[in-house]
Order: structure tokens, then C-alpha cells, then sequence
């Protein structure tokens, strides 16, 4: 998996959890989580959950969740 479809896997589950869990519009959510077009978030929903943004508060348990990445990275001064 690329980094970009990490990026656009994790926008996309906080999206559904935005969805499920708020009554925002959904294209006030499409927009908040960089798409142009509700037509653009519909497409990209569908293909990673397997539904319509409008069906997730009937299938929130069916939601594809990408988990939050934690990158540490630690530096250590060589010794002479």
C-alpha cells in the first residue's frame, strides 16, 4: 500500500465515522475531507467501504476502517 492510499483510506474512515456519528451533510463532509464534488466522495466511499455515504448509518459495522498511523522515529548521538 502507497502512502496516498493510506492518506485517502484513513480521510475516508474518519468520513464514515463523521457520518455515523454526526448529522452533518454529506457534502459538507466531502469537502471537509478534500473533495471537490459529492459526485467524487460518493465514488471514492463506495470503493472503500462497499456502500453509499448514505447507507452507513444502516451498516456502520460494515465500515472498512483505516486505524491511525503513529511513526516514531529516535536519534541517538554516536558515542566517541
Amino acid at each position: 500500500m502507497t502512502l496516498g492510499e493510506y492518506i485517502r483510506g484513513r480521510r475516508l474512515t474518519l468520513a464514515a465515522q463523521e457520518i455515523a456519528n454526526t448529522n452533518y451533510r454529506i457534502i459538507d463532509i466531502a469537502f471537509k475531507y478534500g473533495y471537490e464534488t459529492p459526485e467524487a466522495f460518493a465514488k471514492a466511499f463506495r470503493k472503500q467501504h462497499g456502500m453509499k455515504p448514505t447507507d452507513v448509518s444502516n451498516h456502520v459495522n460494515m465500515i472498512h476502517s483505516y486505524n491511525k498511523l503513529v511513526i516514531q522515529v529516535q536519534l541517538k548521538g554516536a558515542e566517541q
